[in-house]
């Protein structure tokens, strides 16, 4: 996928991230809060990306830099939700959605922000701060947000950028057969 990329300006700050896929045979629940627990049950590990972006760049922006370092097609809708805690990202006290932007074109009315408007520096403020990304509702790709750090912006750098790669994509559509 060719993204476009921005020079950051002075006082930019740069969030860095990590963002973890969530596959349903590596991942549990676990304890009395059902938070995400990570239970490797072969010898590979999830696969991870850490990607840097302007806190001024959009959540939009931001899916598509999480989607793009996956190896997916940035061709479904999605959204941000802020319970980590359990299964049901519907329950989230913050939740931004490509939904919300689409209500002008008949979609139904949803009770989220805009992934377009909404800004990365008023959703994390805090390192260590996590959010569910969800990718493609039918194919219900989950990955784990964490905010690892806020820096002062590199001047020559372009934004959004990829850090960091750990461990084989998965496959967006796998084959009948795989499953």
């Amino acid at each position: 996928m060719n993204m476009r990329t921005i020079n950051a300006k002075q006082n930019d700050k740069e969030y860095v991230f990590k963002v973890k896929v969530l596959l349903g045979d590596f991942v549990y629940f676990i304890g009395r809060r059902g938070k995400y627990k990570e239970k490797v049950l072969n010898s590979e590990k999830l696969p991870w990306r850490r990607i840097a972006i302007l806190g001024e760049q959009s959540l939009y922006k931001f899916a598509e830099v999480i989607v793009s370092s996956f190896d997916f097609d940035f061709d479904h809708c999605f959204g941000f939700f802020s319970n980590t805690e359990n299964y049901y990202y519907s329950d989230s006290e913050k939740k931004y959605e490509l939904f919300a932007d689409l209500e002008d074109q008949g979609i139904e009315p949803v009770d989220s922000d805009s992934v377009k408007k909404t800004k990365i520096n008023k959703v994390w403020e805090k390192i260590g701060e996590r959010m569910i990304f969800m990718f493609d509702y039918g194919d219900d790709w989950r990955f784990l947000v964490k905010l690892e750090g806020i820096n002062p912006a590199k001047k020559d750098q372009k934004y959004p950028v990829i850090l960091e790669k750990k461990g084989k994509s998965p496959e967006q559509y796998p084959l009948a057969d795989d499953f």
